[in-house]
């Protein structure tokens, strides 16, 4: 959950396990920074990085940015001239967030998902 001016402003999780954190953070960036609404902002790609150790046995440390392939062929080159090796999925992205979001100046709750799998999300 995330406050603004010490209020609950936005409700929001994902499954996923080691994706999660990062997940999380591109859908709250492109709400609290980009200025996008919340179902607008769950629609964007997500890259997600597996260059840390896994929490799973092996624990293996594989190097790859997860790249979904509607990432922008631009933004996919970019990463790549960066020295990132590309692992390019034919999916929207990485995890499925699900999200609630007051808005501060009427009370009205905005909610959406992620186009990665079948969810739906619920407010009252």
């Amino acid at each position: 959950m995330a406050l603004k001016d010490g209020k609950p402003w936005i409700a929001f999780g994902t499954p996923g396990s080691d994706t999660q954190p990062q997940t999380q953070l591109q859908f709250f960036l492109n709400v609290a920074e980009f200025g996008m609404n919340v179902q607008e902002a769950l629609e964007q790609p997500t890259v997600i990085s597996n260059s840390f150790r896994d929490s799973y046995q092996p624990h293996d440390v594989k190097g790859k940015l997860l790249t979904p392939a509607l990432l922008p062929e631009a933004v996919q080159d970019a990463l790549a001239a960066k020295g990132h090796r590309l692992d390019i999925r034919d999916v929207k992205g990485v995890g499925s967030v699900k999200a609630i979001l007051i808005d501060p100046r009427t009370g009205v709750l905005m909610g959406g998902v992620s186009p990665t799998g079948d969810s739906y999300v619920m407010a009252w």
